[in-house]
């Protein structure tokens, strides 16, 4: 009788299925970061000028266009940019022609752009280099840093945060994060009962700005006039009777002064006509008044949120920092206003980040709750080395604007700096001062911006992002040749 075989041992069965396990999962790994690398190209063959279409006869003039989104194009399309309407707006010599290579990439600090250029200079063999980079130095450091330890250990993670597949992986915690912390949370409504946060805040959530949006809403559809002060002066308000409306709110409140509705109503009322003094004390009142109602704290939250994003918008960034300090205490759990707070320090000069810091504790004194509030403690966090981080970064950009310039300028190409459409004035500063000191021309865009700005709405010539619309793209376009062109 034959002896069947016997089994491996069980305690070798389970090393070998972590080793196969540990194996496939690597493999996996592997497999994705190739896929999304593939795919990265796929897309940059589509955005980028392909090697075959480069014109590098004599009768050609190239032009090439390095930075960031906003020379890369933001959310406009690539036949939008300013590099590829000033190739159409160039008119060439006869018998030659002009090729704009668009070589931005969004997010590009210095050090990236700088590292990347050599390859690019000699690709193109430009004859003229235009630069707008810098913004992204202040939240980006890649390129920084890791020369500066040198251990396996920095390598190592150098190398793994540089992975696609390390990349998504971060993204979707935080989203994950981001959703599940906000179900988490929740306010009162004015009503009495809990209403859940949504994931910014705002969308999709009945957050004390959502309810106040909707409040306005229903009210802005009242067609008919009522018997009761309220419905008349919104009927009135709807058409297009502002100053009237104000004018018989006013009345009424007098009669009526402890009405929430009108009290905000008149509030709303002035903010409509760009009266945000008489807005500010009109919420002000309210909020003495009522100090426990949720409804007047959604409609205030309404007001000092919406006026800090106008003064954002506006291209007035100091004057909407004390505006979104009005609002911090109302929604202190909304995202969009400490973005808007980051945005505006970062784009203003008026106040220093002590003065920021400075204002945040007090509101925690005035405000005792919000110690245990997350985001006001982390911003408090960030403004505490806001100033020396503004040094460092200084730094690296009068360092890497310095070097980009010999580059250009070493290749035989004329260098032409530009300075950004918003103020960005940590970035603005060095690329004029880089400028000023290899005695280059600078293309103004700053200053354009500002002029058209003081007679038109912002949301023509730029997005809520800052970056570009295609008439803002126009605009750099037409700037950037008016200086070709002058020599």
């Amino acid at each position: 009788m034959t002896t069947p075989p016997a089994s491996p041992p069980q305690h070798t069965a389970l090393p070998v299925k972590l080793i196969i396990g540990l194996t496939s999962l690597l493999l996996s790994i592997g497999a994705l970061e190739l896929g999304m690398r593939l795919a990265g190209h796929a897309y940059l063959a589509r955005t980028v000028l392909p090697e075959d279409r480069i014109d590098l006869s004599p009768q050609t003039h190239r032009i090439l266009c390095v930075g960031d989104s906003f020379t890369f194009g933001g959310r406009t399309s690539r036949d939008a940019t300013y590099p590829a309407l000033l190739e159409r707006s160039l008119t060439p010599p006869a018998g030659e022609r002009y090729q704009v290579i668009n070589r931005g990439v969004c997010e590009y600090n210095t050090r990236q752009v700088l590292e990347l250029l050599p390859e690019w200079l000699d690709l193109y063999q430009p004859e003229l280099v235009l630069v707008l980079v810098g913004a992204a130095n202040r939240f980006n450091p890649q390129g920084y840093g890791w020369d500066q330890d040198t251990g396996g250990l920095a390598r190592l993670s150098g190398g793994l945060q540089g992975l696609r597949v390390v990349k998504m992986a971060r993204f979707i915690s935080l989203a994950l994060q981001g959703r599940s912390d906000a179900w988490r949370g929740s306010w009162v409504h004015y009503d009495g009962s809990p209403r859940p946060l949504g994931v910014d805040g705002r969308s999709g959530a009945d957050s004390p700005y959502m309810e106040a949006k909707r409040w306005l809403a229903e009210r802005e559809a009242t067609e008919l006039p009522g018997s009761d002060p309220l419905s008349m002066i919104w009927y009135l308000h709807n058409q297009g009777e502002l100053e009237r409306a104000i004018r018989v709110g006013n009345e009424a409140l007098a009669s009526h002064p402890d009405d929430e509705e009108l009290t905000c109503s008149l509030g709303y009322f002035h903010y409509r006509t760009g009266q945000l003094e008489q807005a500010h004390a009109s919420f002000s009142q309210a909020l003495e008044r009522f100090p426990s109602s949720g409804f007047v704290h959604a409609l205030a939250a309404f007001f000092y949120s919406n006026a800090g994003r106008d003064a954002l918008l506006g291209g007035n960034p100091d004057q909407a920092i004390p505006w979104l300090f009005e609002a911090m205490p109302l929604i202190p759990d909304d995202e969009y206003v400490y973005y808007a707070m980051s945005k505006a320090y970062s784009l203003q000069s008026t106040h220093s980040a002590q003065v920021v810091l400075d204002r945040c504790h007090t509101l925690v004194t005035q405000h005792p709750e919000l110690a245990n509030n997350p985001k006001l403690m982390n911003h408090i966090a960030m403004f505490e080395r806001a100033e020396g981080w503004d040094r460092t970064v200084e730094s690296w950009l009068e360092e890497d604007l310095d070097a980009i310039v010999r580059a250009g300028q070493a290749s035989g190409a004329r260098v032409v700096l530009g300075s950004y459409p918003v103020p960005y004035e940590l970035a603005n500063r060095q690329l004029q001062a880089a400028a000023d000191r290899h005695g280059l021309q600078l293309v103004d865009h700053q200053r354009r911006f500002t002029q058209l700005l003081e007679a038109e709405p912002a949301d023509r010539y730029l997005f809520d992002d800052d970056h570009c619309t295609e008439a803002g793209h126009e605009v750099m376009a037409r700037e950037v040749e008016r200086v070709l062109t002058a020599e």
